[in-house]
């Protein structure tokens, strides 16, 4: 498809060229002649665009995982654990407000490092811990 485009700017140059250095004037032939095709394969482009989107709607999505540091791995396990006890020992689940923000302040800790832990060490979203 970037070919068409290429060879459309190319003929459309040329042409320009020959045309002023003939006439000695700036005459764009590129309404007269070159509007139609060019605009057909923007038409052709933008359908190929989405039909290729179309047919990619099922595959899966690119998950990219960073590696973690073993010393932050101890330190998401740790949270973690004080999260299970949160859950289990004071029952916090029962509350009917809780969230990822308000466990953060009951624990001291900061409510990504919550995230990342149940993500990390149990491969879990905070509702799906706080339900199990």
């Amino acid at each position: 498809m970037n070919h068409y485009f290429l060879l459309v700017l190319i003929v459309l140059l040329v042409d320009l060229a020959a045309f002023k250095s003939v006439t000695n004037q700036w005459y764009i032939y590129f309404n007269r002649f070159y509007y139609y095709p060019f605009f057909i394969g923007m038409a052709v482009l933008t359908y190929w665009i989405g039909l290729a989107g179309f047919s990619r709607r099922n595959d899966p999505e690119i998950a990219v995982k960073s590696t973690i540091a073993p010393k932050e791995l101890e330190q998401l396990a740790a949270i973690a654990e004080r999260l299970q006890n949160a859950m289990t020992e004071d029952e916090l689940y029962k509350d009917p407000e809780l969230s990822d923000k308000s466990l953060a302040e009951e624990l001291g800790l900061k409510p990504y490092l919550i995230s990342k832990s149940l993500s990390a060490v149990y491969n879990k979203r905070f509702n799906a811990f706080v339900n199990e």
